[in-house]
């Protein structure tokens, strides 16, 4: 009897457990850990959804990206690595040989970036690209 309840207990622990992960994902990600084809299928995904058309400012993509992915940023950011900011690299226009440094700028400032919890996406976005300004090419000095 006490076995059956030991493993009743258990196993109601791990549905709970499931039940509760089930719940906390909001929305179905197609991401899957295949490297640099990831990376461009999130990208993709953004300037698939915007007009080459629009007026919207050449961080349009970003803000949404971070708008939609905002906490995973977050957890990447803390991390120092991750698909999602090195898909924010790629759509701040970050040289791929600056990005590590991206990386490590973007960890070792999180708390300035992140400062409170209720920043809007263009405040994030400021203060990303003012930290890493100097990463980025200035398009008005050609190489």
């Amino acid at each position: 009897m006490n076995n059956f309840l030991t493993t009743f207990t258990i196993g109601l622990a791990f549905l709970t457990l499931l039940i509760g992960c089930m719940s906390t994902t909001s929305v179905p990600t197609e991401i899957t850990s295949d490297g640099l084809g990831t990376i461009s299928d999130i990208t993709s995904d953004i300037t698939s959804s915007t007009s080459p058309d629009s007026s919207n400012s050449d961080n349009s993509e970003a803000e949404t990206f971070i708008r939609q992915n905002r906490n995973r940023i977050a957890r990447d950011m803390a991390m120092g690595t991750g698909e999602h900011l090195a898909a924010l690299a790629i759509l701040l226009k970050i040289p791929t040989d600056k990005q590590d440094e991206f990386f490590d700028l973007s960890q070792r400032n999180f708390t300035q970036i992140f400062s409170y919890n209720e920043i809007n996406e263009k405040e994030l976005l400021y203060r990303i690209t003012a930290l890493t300004a100097s990463l980025t090419p200035n398009p008005s000095q050609k190489s």
